[in-house]
């Protein structure tokens, strides 16, 4: 209602000007994007917890994600808290190029923009529908296509596992350094997100609920990036606005069913929560190459 007010106010202060008419439609359409935050209605808010509730404790694997959400803060909160902000640097220890960007993330409606950390006029973003770069050129170690979304979903986890479209099947309980955990197997129903072939178990430590670790196979539009299991171990704890967040994401080759060779350590620091964010700072702004759905870079 409150956005409603600001809109028909700010279009009777343009035109009460006398400028002509596709000028007032402009300018109103600017101003009135600037106010209209990514801040998600507490009502709408509720209505997708409650939703998203009922689906996951119909199922004994569905349930214990339930649990691990609500240990790591609720998604009432996670979601009222509004738009993220993240330090993600993700630095492989031999092999394959660093990704070390900043990101605002909006989980309300997947979207995000990401800044290079080494150099932020580089940009990328997906802005629901369509992913985008400024400026249209290749970015060293990034398809914007895929990475994207990528920091995101692992950053989002459990919280992203309440989505509609996914799956949960319980495997048998596993004891990681010195914790036991019950897994769920995360799949996806056909046509979910870009990467449905993607599979993530989820570790949830039997004594505090929360993940302690995941292991998962990554996948783009139907094709393995990398056909060996991955475990990422959660380490340390930073507490932003009431939502658990791990401090070090430590990843290692999965092999013979028991951890492997230590690949991956990816940072992840100055973690805010922007409610003041506009709505249309996840447009793909003026100037970016627009990246269709059907293209890997």
């Amino acid at each position: 209602m409150i956005r409603i007010v600001f809109f028909f106010f700010l279009f009777f202060l343009v035109f009460s000007c006398g400028v002509e008419e596709p000028s007032i439609e402009t300018k109103v359409e600017v101003m009135a994007d600037s106010l209209i935050l990514a801040l998600p209605h507490a009502e709408a808010i509720q209505q997708r917890v409650y939703a998203a509730k009922d689906r996951l404790q119909q199922s004994e694997g569905g349930s214990l994600i339930w649990q691990a959400i609500e240990a790591h803060g609720g998604l009432q909160r996670w979601f009222g808290n509004g738009p993220l902000f993240f330090h993600f640097n993700y630095q492989p220890l031999k092999k394959g190029p660093a990704r070390n960007t900043y990101e605002i993330a909006d989980f309300w409606t997947s979207r995000t923009v990401h800044q290079m950390a080494t150099d932020t006029t580089w940009q990328f973003g997906w802005d629901g529908e369509q992913a985008w770069q400024r400026p249209d050129t290749t970015m060293p170690g990034i398809v914007p296509r895929f990475w994207a979304l990528t920091p995101y979903y692992f950053v989002g986890i459990p919280f992203v596992l309440a989505d509609p479209g996914i799956n949960y099947e319980v495997l048998k309980p596993d004891t990681l350094g010195g914790r036991n955990y019950d897994l769920v197997k995360i799949t996806y129903e056909a046509n979910v997100g870009d990467a449905p072939d993607d599979y993530y178990i989820i570790y949830v430590d039997q004594e505090t609920k929360e993940v302690g670790a995941i292991r998962y196979i990554v996948t783009y539009f139907g094709k393995r990036k990398n056909s060996q299991e991955k475990l990422m171990k959660f380490d340390g704890q930073q507490v932003i606005s009431g939502i658990k967040f791990p401090k070090v994401y430590y990843s290692y080759q999965w092999e013979e069913s028991k951890m492997g060779a230590y690949v991956t350590k990816t940072e992840l620091t100055e973690v805010d929560f922007r409610p003041e964010t506009p709505n249309n700072y996840f447009f793909a702004p003026e100037g970016a190459k627009l990246i269709k759905s059907n293209e890997v870079k």
